[in-house]
């Protein structure tokens, strides 16, 4: 849990604009998606869901911030898997 946090941490702070991670997520992914391809963005649509539902059922904050995520994503990439 610590490493994750750590990770989230860093990642958060090489983005740049902290609170769009979390507020805004879908700004975050536009950002990126011209430089992953449909099956990469398929990929991490597949696993924000695997993620989510780590611990069993997604808290209402993690499913709002996975369908934010899923929903930036193109639409053939986020229902693929």
């Amino acid at each position: 849990m610590k490493e994750a946090t750590d990770l989230l941490s860093s990642s958060v702070h090489l983005l740049g604009h902290n609170s769009d991670v979390y507020n805004k997520p879908h700004k975050v992914i536009e950002r990126c998606l011209d430089k992953v391809t449909k099956e990469q963005a398929a990929s991490i649509c597949y696993l924000v869901d695997e993620v989510a539902n780590v611990e069993g059922e997604p808290t209402a904050q993690q499913r709002k911030l996975v369908t934010e995520i899923k929903n930036a994503c193109p639409r053939e990439a986020a229902g693929k898997w």
